[in-house]
């Protein structure tokens, strides 16, 4: 991964169009609206144009079979209801570094449903030939009110920043945790980078050490081996074509 503090550009980082298929973002810690706020001002300091402002409600599932062959695989298996829009994303474990994570991610999107059960229903159903070690179990719940905000970068990069308000559960237990996320859409990725470290420097915001998979696997004790599992590109793509041609 190139550092925010290292701009020498290479032919990967120059202008990087958005890949559905890789995920780039940075998290910082937030403790309440004011932080979310702060971010915005020193965003505007700093250059960065905002557009299209939205808040959203986002409930995800989080599964995995009881032998855990997702964990195994080097994936993390999401429902989400967000609206009237149904989607599995699938994830690989990716590295986390001052902030900044890099992944790859596949968004499989679904038909509508009138409530989760038929929606995990239909998912669990259409995996059957696919996950060897019998049906999705539900792992834990993220229940999400989320301030959504498109911004334009100085250097030519467009970002999207989330100010997340969560909270964990599994059964009786729950945990709440609250994060501002920006994620790179394309352009310049060096450009996004830069910006990234300029903010962190202005704004005093600390970087987020624990994503909210990684809050839940801490918290409901789940084994920390499956946690450090990597993926490989190739393996990735074949996994989730596989499991996108069973769910349409």
């Amino acid at each position: 991964m190139v550092s925010v503090y290292n701009l020498s550009k290479t032919k990967q980082n120059i202008m990087m169009k958005h890949n559905s298929s890789h995920e780039i973002e940075f998290k910082w810690q937030a403790h309440s609206k004011t932080d979310y706020e702060h971010f915005r001002r020193h965003a505007k300091a700093l250059g960065a144009g905002a557009y299209h402002l939205q808040t959203l409600h986002i409930r995800d599932l989080y599964l995995d079979t009881a032998g855990g062959e997702f964990a195994t695989a080097g994936l993390k298996c999401r429902l989400r209801h967000s609206g009237d829009k149904w989607q599995v994303t699938l994830k690989s474990f990716g590295r986390r570094k001052k902030g900044m994570a890099e992944r790859m991610e596949r968004e499989i999107k679904l038909p509508s449903f009138k409530s989760r059960t038929a929606a995990l229903r239909y998912v669990t159903g259409r995996l059957e030939g696919v996950l060897l070690d019998g049906p999705l179990l539900a792992l834990f719940e993220v229940r999400n009110l989320r301030s959504l905000c498109r911004y334009k970068l100085p250097g030519h990069a467009k970002a999207e920043a989330c100010f997340d308000r969560v909270t964990i559960s599994r059964g009786r237990k729950k945990i709440k945790m609250k994060e501002i996320e920006f994620e790179f859409l394309n352009g310049d990725l060096a450009a996004f980078k830069q910006f990234t470290g300029a903010l962190t420097l202005t704004s005093g915001l600390k970087p987020q050490k624990k994503s909210k998979i990684a809050t839940a696997a801490a918290f409901f004790t789940f084994k920390k081996s499956a946690r450090k599992k990597r993926i490989s590109g190739r393996n990735f793509t074949n996994f989730t074509n596989r499991l996108a041609a069973a769910l349409r």
